[in-house]
């Protein structure tokens, strides 16, 4: 539980500081070190994120502002997409899904390593 804290505490340092999701980090960190089952993971990484994005919408919002219009309609679609996206993944083997994961992280990590260095 400790561990779990503490991971807790510096994704949510990450996630607030540098504005980015931190669930993909969770998920592989409930697969490969909890060993938790591939769509249990990704639940889980969905609670965590959710609550951890209301934390620092809201901290934003007290200190700097947001852009509430635009955080709105995204929000909408996103909701929708989340809705759709995680029916579609309950309904895919549990090894399929680990592949379409793997590839997708992949294809972004050689996107970030050629943007950073080209």
């Amino acid at each position: 539980m400790m561990f779990l804290i503490i991971f807790g505490f510096f994704a949510g340092i990450l996630s607030g500081f540098l504005g980015i999701g931190i669930g993909a980090i969770i998920a592989l960190v409930l697969i490969f070190i909890y060993e938790y089952e591939l769509h249990r993971a990704i639940g889980t990484s969905l609670l965590i994120m959710a609550i951890l994005a209301g934390m620092g919408a809201i901290v934003h919002t007290l200190e700097s502002g947001i852009a509430l219009k635009y955080g709105v309609f995204a929000g909408i679609g996103a909701a929708v997409g989340g809705c759709i996206g995680s029916s579609f993944a309950n309904h895919i083997n549990g090894n399929i899904l680990g592949r379409i994961i793997g590839v997708i992280i992949l294809i972004f990590g050689v996107l970030l390593i050629f943007q950073v260095f080209w």
